[in-house]
């Protein structure tokens, strides 16, 4: 059974990877595919340590969505975090991460208040 949009439309479920709303060649497969297979990460996993607090975010979903980020033009934050929760292809590199408050914190490069005065 179909369900009907407040317009009459007919309203069309979203995949849980969203891979298939993304062309093949897209921009986003391609950088996912680069990280995952291309990249040695085991430096970056080995430098986590034990510590307090949230735990971090996954090092992979970073470079995934930094990478698309800037090769697509957007290099603010506060645009990286909104487009994590409208662009299909942010939510597919950002593992649907959009309702954890504050991911566009992670990508805060500003320094610290006097830290360079």
């Amino acid at each position: 059974m179909q369900r009907v949009g407040p317009r009459g439309g007919v309203l069309k479920r979203l995949s849980c990877d969203g891979a298939s709303e993304l062309p093949e060649g897209h921009t986003a497969r391609f950088v996912s595919e680069v990280v995952d297979d291309m990249l040695d990460l085991t430096a970056i996993y080995a430098s986590y340590t034990t510590a307090t607090g949230a735990p971090p975010l996954d090092p992979r979903l970073m470079l995934k969505l930094m990478f698309y980020a800037y090769s697509s033009g957007v290099t603010s934050s506060r645009e990286i975090e909104r487009r994590c929760q409208v662009d299909v292809a942010f939510r597919r590199l950002s593992a649907n991460t959009v309702k954890r408050p504050g991911i566009g914190d992670c990508f805060d490069v500003s320094p610290a208040p006097g830290r360079f005065s």
